[in-house]
C-alpha cells in the first residue's frame, strides 16, 4: 500500500510504502484514515513529524536500554536500522512542510 504526500510549500512529494512494517502502517496510513486526522496544514504536518521524532527518541532510548527483558516479554517493537533510517526521512519531511497538497 503506497501513498503519495505532496508539500504545499515545496511541492516535494513523499511516497509512503509501508509493506510489512505494523507501526509504520498505523502511523502513516491506518491511523489518519481511521481518525480522520490525516496532515493537512502546517500544524498538522508539525504533530505528524513530532510524533516521528519521539519515536525515534524512543528507539535509541531501546537500543541503550538495560530493560531487553521487559522489551522481548512486553513485544516492544525494534526497528531495523533501514526503517529507523525511512522514519527520519518522513519526519524531516513532516517538520518542514507548510501543508498537504489534499487534492494530490
Amino acid at each position: 500500500m503506497t501513498r503519495d504526500y505532496r508539500d504545499i510549500g515545496s511541492g516535494k512529494v513523499l511516497s509512503i510504502n509501508i509493506s510489512g512494517n505494523e507501526f509504520l502502517g498505523k502511523i502513516t496510513l491506518g491511523l489518519w484514515d481511521k481518525l480522520g486526522f490525516a496532515p493537512k496544514t502546517e500544524e498538522d504536518c508539525k504533530i505528524v513529524g513530532r510524533i516521528c521524532r519521539n519515536y525515534l527518541k524512543y528507539q535509541e532510548w531501546q537500543e541503550y536500554s538495560s530493560f531487553k527483558y521487559f522489551q522481548e516479554k512486553c513485544g516492544l517493537e525494534k526497528l531495523s536500522k533501514y526503517d529507523i533510517e525511512w522514519l527520519e526521512e518522513v519526519a524531516d519531511f513532516f517538520e518542514n512542510a507548510k501543508g498537504i497538497d489534499p487534492d494530490y
